[in-house]
């Protein structure tokens, strides 16, 4: 008779076990200062338990899960909840070499004056740049001349990662492999070339890159090397919330 009462507790005490833990959870509701839900959930789920689960909309995220697991959840969201960097990109063309410029300690005195376009954009989000302009052929090598270039008419997007010191920009003129289906109002790219290339720089520092004397006959090639320098295309990058950035030349 006591083995059976025995086992008839023990039984009882499993069935109610699920029932507990189920009781046990709580519903924790972050407001967001920087993110949107959507840009938190990837980066905050990779660390959260099978017991977690987070949702949200606009700027509210909710999770659920087991009292002490929420409190490492409130202290992921607060680490992971700033602002992604923004940064300036200028896009250079004209007689002087701006990369040149800047290494050299010699006071340059010049009524000559290029014509420059700037672009603003947030870390890991596209941006569209109407301008024409000069880009490497593949992947452009932090410190290495490029010998192939590719005169790109416009529709062109700019994507800023950072990588350690340095800020890659990534170019593409296919805009849905870079914009989600929902984005609304995507400029539709005007060059008939798809071309897809990196580009690594080092913040506040110009690189130069093609330099060719253009005319008509020229431009209706797609791609040259970088031989002749009358015509400079160069890029610099600059950080929004730094004061020293990119000269102007």
């Amino acid at each position: 008779m006591q083995r059976l009462l025995l086992a008839f507790l023990l039984l009882c005490g499993a069935m109610a076990s699920p029932a507990q833990e189920t009781s046990s959870r709580e519903l924790l509701v972050l407001d967001l200062e920087s993110l949107q839900v959507e840009e938190m959930l990837p980066l905050l789920k990779p660390h959260l338990p099978d017991t977690v689960v987070a949702s949200g909309r606009n700027q509210r995220l909710l999770v659920t899960g087991p009292e002490a697991e929420l409190v490492t959840v409130r202290q992921l969201v607060a680490a992971l909840d700033v602002a992604a960097q923004e940064y300036r990109v200028y896009f250079s063309r004209g007689p002087l070499n701006p990369e040149t410029r800047q290494a050299s300690r010699n006071q340059h005195l010049s009524t000559a004056r290029n014509q420059v376009t700037r672009l603003t954009l947030t870390q890991a989000r596209p941006a569209y740049l109407e301008e024409g302009f000069w880009l490497p052929t593949g992947s452009a090598h932090p410190w290495r001349g490029e010998s192939g270039y590719q005169w790109m008419s416009g529709g062109l997007w700019v994507v800023a990662k950072a990588q350690g010191e340095r800020v890659v920009l990534e170019f593409s003129s296919r805009q849905l492999e870079l914009l989600p289906r929902e984005w609304p109002g995507q400029p539709t790219p005007v060059s008939g070339e798809q071309l897809q290339t990196r580009l690594a720089l080092e913040p506040g520092r110009w690189r130069t890159l093609a330099g060719r004397q253009l005319n008509r006959n020229e431009e209706r090639n797609r791609q040259r090397s970088t031989a002749g320098a009358a015509t400079h295309y160069a890029v610099c990058l600059e950080a929004v919330d730094q004061e020293s950035g990119c000269p102007i030349y």
